[in-house]
């Protein structure tokens, strides 16, 4: 059986889903979907935005000087050129 490496987030996740907040975000943005399609989204946005938090949070613990599109490098183990160093300022 695999690691389960999602478990630290279901609680913020389910919390997030039945948020009226982004309930509502959901219905303005497809308020001709269908619920099933809306239910969807809502589950999709909850877990896009745990991955984000978890993104900015390792982004805070070993390199807060950087800008927040350092994530993915970070979490690829590429190398990666800040934009200051591309510019060269």
């Amino acid at each position: 059986m695999g690691r389960n490496t999602s478990s630290w987030c279901q609680n913020l996740r389910e919390t997030l889903r039945e948020s009226e907040d982004l309930q509502a975000y959901v219905s303005n943005s497809l308020r001709y979907a269908d619920e099933q399609t809306r239910n969807k989204a809502v589950k999709r946005l909850a877990r896009l935005i745990t991955n984000v938090e978890l993104g900015l949070t390792l982004l805070k613990e070993v390199a807060p000087q950087d800008p927040a599109i350092s994530v993915a490098a970070l979490l690829k183990g590429y190398q990666y050129c800040s934009v200051k160093e591309r510019i060269g300022s």
